[in-house]
């Protein structure tokens, strides 16, 4: 496919369902986060294929790139706690990750899942082959969240990937790493592809300048970097520069980022705004870690009805028949409904 038809499909949004999910549907999309399913590991084909079956919208996904160029679905850096096996997974072979069994019992912050099996990685291309042809859809989300110079082929073989599996409308790509953005727009720009931003990327601000040294409207913003302070992270998303840099047309935001009008701004920037993660099990990169089962509920639900309002495009999901459930009811409720 050659570049002219991959800008048409660029500028021609409205069949793409993150983009026409109000108009289809009434509400947002919902994907379940790493897979979203509590009955199967996080990332399995077994948690995809449970998703699909019980009517979810879609999942999020995590992808690496192995030595020997195979993308897996796999959400960490190290093999440990998925699997019990001290690896670094962007440092192993394929062959050694196919063999790799993903536990029966995962531990999260005060909570413990079991499962009826192991399962095993899956290859991306066993995944796109799940979904083709079907209304299920996919956040590709490109690991790991630090740049890795390593790493930067995986934009260019998932750009690849699409455009050989022919799933270009179920699919929207994202990642906290500009090179992996920017080379899977240079290899199909037609792609719906964004940049994400959490409430932790302050941590990250005093990489910025090295990041996007060629983005002068960011190398000169002056930002104080703070855990507490998210202007220049709310800078970033309603300018769009970085967005701008790589052609993007999605964005991904943690709920805590998110203020009245951001949604709004980004919308009028034809972008597809997306928001996470709602009734977690995993706290490990949340900033206020109350576990509490009741806490969680209430919380994920006041923020949905929110972003409910303000037509937040996708939501993803720790717990996604819950998420599909609550929406589904306030939908009901909408007088638009």
């Amino acid at each position: 496919m050659g570049c002219g038809a991959s800008k048409e499909i660029k500028e021609d949004t409205s069949a793409h369902p993150f983009f026409s999910t109000w108009e289809k549907n009434g509400r947002p999309l919902v994907l379940g986060h790493r897979g979203g399913s509590l009955v199967h590991q996080e990332n399995s084909l077994a948690a995809i294929k449970q998703m699909i079956s019980a009517g979810v919208d879609g999942c999020e996904i995590d992808v690496f790139l192995s030595t020997d160029g195979k993308l897996f679905a796999f959400h960490d850096d190290n093999a440990e706690r998925l699997t019990g096996t001290n690896l670094e997974v962007i440092s192993a072979s394929w062959e050694q990750l196919s063999k790799l069994k993903l536990k029966k019992e995962l531990a999260y912050d005060g909570r413990t899942l079991t499962f009826d099996q192991e399962e095993r990685i899956p290859l991306l291309s066993e995944i796109f082959e799940t979904i083709k042809g079907t209304k299920f859809v996919l956040n590709v989300e490109m690991k790991p969240a630090n740049p890795s110079f390593a790493q930067r082929g995986v934009g260019t073989a998932v750009a690849k990937l699409i455009r050989e599996h022919g799933v270009h409308n179920q699919v929207i790509c994202t990642s906290f790493d500009f090179f992996k953005l920017h080379a899977l727009e240079k290899e199909f720009p037609g792609l719906q592809s964004g940049w994400q931003y959490d409430d932790d990327m302050t941590s990250l601000l005093g990489e910025a300048n090295a990041w996007f040294e060629e983005e002068k409207s960011i190398a000169e913003h002056k930002f104080d970097c703070t855990a507490s302070d998210f202007s220049f992270v709310r800078w970033l998303m309603e300018k769009d520069a970085v967005g701008a840099a790589v052609g993007a047309t999605v964005v991904g935001i943690e709920h805590t980022c998110i203020d009245d009008d951001t949604i709004e701004k980004l919308h009028a920037k034809k972008m597809a705004v997306g928001s996470y993660t709602f009734f977690p099990i995993d706290f490990s990169a949340i900033k206020r870690k109350d576990t509490d089962p009741t806490v969680v509920e209430r919380e994920s639900k006041n923020v949905l009805s929110q972003l409910f309002k303000r037509k937040v495009d996708w939501v993803e999901t720790d717990d996604a028949l819950t998420t599909l459930a609550y929406l589904n009811e306030l939908k009901s409720q909408s007088p638009k409904a």
